[in-house]
This record gives structure tokens, C-alpha cells and sequence, in this order.
């Protein structure tokens, strides 16, 4: 199938009903996707997938706190291919992420593993072995699961936040919102009780960092520094999957409101800034690709808990605007691969296609199927 220039796509798409939209133009994306994930993982002859594929130096090595979350797409995407044995690619990763495992509970952090525990990571990697259990029943998922749980909250403060095992030193970023969602996740499995009045805590510290101009201090990966639309999205999905799993409706609000900022921001520019600061100042010089899938998922997200389809339009608009990206270069290790940024010289991860820019662009398509 041949892609059409994407200014043809998003000028059919705008004045037709999105849900006239065609399925058959995700088809090769979606495919091509999942041919680059199964290779990132074979590359590491099923340990793990490599956190990315630079251009020239190739394959990276595994990535636990990315190979963690991707376990779930895996999963969401075997329902839908025949071509790979995901099922079972999905559980090597979930069976080398335990063997990883410190007897503390926690998990090591970086590319490789090579770093001492981050929480972050720790966070992201109860996604994969909760799906695994989950799909699978083996109390080796569960047990691990329960000790990486029980790690991440023992080192909660009393305002319910984490101020050590961080990726930068003495810095408490906003999108540990992603870490509360991942707990309140596996205690739908673990039911540890009076957790979720403590992570409620968690996130009303959060709540209070939004700003008047409705963006949130330290949602970027360093205090001070404009955030990656990357590290913006991981905050509002982290709130709002919190929000969702609290019961906490007014915490869905607060996010629709910010989503709509970005929203207005990026109907009056025509696309999204690769990075903002903290009074919505853009820098358009290149995208982060990885963030415009995550906010194609957030939007879609949004759809789902308010009916509106003007959220639908907007997940589905980026989802398109994404398209001409992905690399169709028939290449090992290029082909299915989303870049870290467009042009892929831009600013977050240059020359490269990461695993964790693969896993959100293919949840945005798996998405974009469920809607049409």
C-alpha cells in the first residue's frame, strides 16, 4: 500500500466524518511497527528490547524500564496479528525482567540495566509484569510484581512522592504521575489495602503544581528546562488513568482542561512544538515524535471518558500527521521505525528510533482500529 502525502490526508480527513475513516490505511504502519519491535527484541535474543536503533551504530542494548510497558502492547497487539508469535515473544521479556530483579523489589535502571534503581523505571516495568500475570496466572508475575509494588512504596515520603532513586538528583518530576498510575494498576491485582488513599495523596501533590497558564511545574525531565511534549504527555496520561482509577472526576477535569490548551495551541500552529516551557512558548524546529503518539493516545483517551468527538478528531489528526514519518526504508533495524524526533537530526533522541517511540505510536493505532 503507498502512503499519500500526509497534507492530502489531513485535508480529506478535515472535512469528512472521522469515523468514515478508512482502516485499511493502518495496515502497513501497524505491521511495519510490529516488525520493528519483534527485531528490537531478537536482537537480544529475547532479553529484553533494545531501547533503540541509532542510524549508524545500530541495535542499543535492552532497555528494562521500556521493555516493561511495551510487554502490554505486545499483548493488545497479538489479538491482531498472526504474522508473530507475540504471545510468547511478551513473556521472554516479562521472564528477563524478573531475572533482573533485586531482592529489595526494585529493579536496575538505564540502558542495559547497568544503573542503580530509578523509580521511574521500577514504575513503568509493574505494567509488564502485571499484564503478564494477568494473561498468564503465574505466580512468579505476581510475586515480583508484589515486591516491586512494595519497594516503590517504601520509598514514598509523607506527601505520598518519591525524592530519591531519581533519574536527576534531588528533582521530583511531574510525570511520576506514571508511577501512580502504575501502582494503583497492579493493586487491582495486589488489593493492598489503604494504598490508594496514600497514592490519592500522591497526586494532589502533583495537582498543585498546575500553573495559571495550565501547564505543570517539573513536568520536564530537568527542573528549570522546557519540557518534551513527551515527558508532558506522560504527566497528563499519568493523572488522568489516576484520576480514572480513584474515582476522582474532578482530577478528568483538570486534564480536559490542559488538553485543551494543547489543543487550541496546536490548531492555531497547525502541529505540535517538539518541546514547551512553562507559558506554552514552542520550539516548532522539530517534533517529538514519541510525545505526538502519546498525546494521540491521551486524546483518544479523552474521547473514551467524555464522548466528545472533537477529542476524537484531534488523536486521530496526530496519529495522521505521524504517518509520513514512520522510516519505510527496507532495512534491518530502519524499517517500522519512529524516529525520536522529525527531522530525525531534531533535539530528542537525534539519529535514532527508540522502542518506547515504537510502543506509543503502535497504541495510538491500535486505538485509531478500535474507534473506526
Amino acid at each position: 500500500m503507498s502512503k499519500q502525502p500526509v497534507c492530502c490526508l489531513i485535508k480529506e480527513y478535515s472535512v469528512k466524518n472521522s469515523l468514515q475513516f478508512k482502516p485499511e490505511l493502518l495496515e502497513e504502519p501497524v505491521g511495519a511497527s510490529l516488525e520493528w519491535i519483534v527485531q528490537s527484541i531478537v536482537a537480544n535474543e529475547g532479553q529484553g528490547s533494545s531501547a533503540y536503533y541509532h542510524l549508524w551504530k545500530g541495535w542499543s542494548e535492552s532497555y528494562p524500564e521500556t521493555t516493561g510497558y511495551l510487554i502490554e502492547t505486545l499483548f493488545d497487539a497479538s489479538n491482531i496479528s498472526q504474522l508473530y508469535p507475540l504471545q510468547a515473544i511478551a513473556f521472554s521479556c516479562a521472564n528477563w525482567l524478573c531475572s533482573l530483579q533485586m531482592p529489595n523489589g526494585a529493579f536496575p535502571g538505564g540502558v542495559g540495566g547497568k544503573l542503580p534503581p530509578i523509580v521511574f523505571d521500577t514504575g513503568m516495568i509493574l505494567f509488564g509484569l502485571q499484564r503478564a500475570y494477568e494473561e498468564s496466572r503465574d505466580q512468579k508475575y505476581l510475586a515480583a510484581l508484589h515486591l516491586a509494588t512494595n519497594w516503590l512504596v517504601s520509598q514514598q515520603d509523607d506527601d505520598g512522592v518519591w525524592p530519591n532513586h531519581a533519574f536527576v538528583h534531588d528533582y521530583i518530576p511531574s510525570y511520576y504521575t506514571m508511577v501512580i498510575w502504575a501502582i494503583l494498576k497492579a493493586n487491582k491485582q495486589l488489593k493492598i489495602r489503604g494504598i490508594e488513599q496514600k497514592l490519592s495523596a500522591s497526586l494532589d501533590f502533583f495537582l498543585q503544581k498546575i500553573t495559571p497558564q495550565l501547564t505543570i511545574r517539573n513536568w520536564g525531565f530537568r527542573p528549570g528546562e522546557p519540557a518534551f511534549t513527551h515527558t508532558i504527555a506522560y504527566t497528563l496520561q499519568g493523572m488522568l488513568e489516576s484520576g480514572i482509577l480513584l474515582k476522582r472526576k474532578e482530577v478528568t477535569e483538570r486534564v480536559q482542561t490542559i488538553a485543551d490548551q494543547i489543543l487550541l495551541i496546536r490548531q492555531q500552529k497547525g502541529k505540535l512544538a517538539g518541546e514547551y516551557d512553562e507559558n506554552w512558548r514552542g520550539n516548532y524546529s522539530f517534533g517529538c515524535m514519541t510525545g505526538q503518539a502519546q498525546m494521540s493516545i491521551l486524546f483518544f483517551r479523552l474521547y473514551e471518558v467524555s464522548g466528545n468527538k472533537v477529542y476524537l478528531n484531534e488523536a486521530q489528526l496526530l496519529l495522521l500527521q505521524m504517518l509520513q514519518f514512520q522510516s519505510n526504508v527496507r532495512l534491518m533495524g530502519w524499517y517500522g521505525g519512529i524516529p525520536g524526533s522529525a527531522p530525525v537530526w531534531g533535539k530528542y533522541q537525534r539519529f535514532r528510533f527508540t522502542n518506547w517511540g515504537a510502543k506509543y505510536f503502535l497504541g495510538a493505532c491500535l486505538l485509531m482500529r478500535r474507534h473506526l
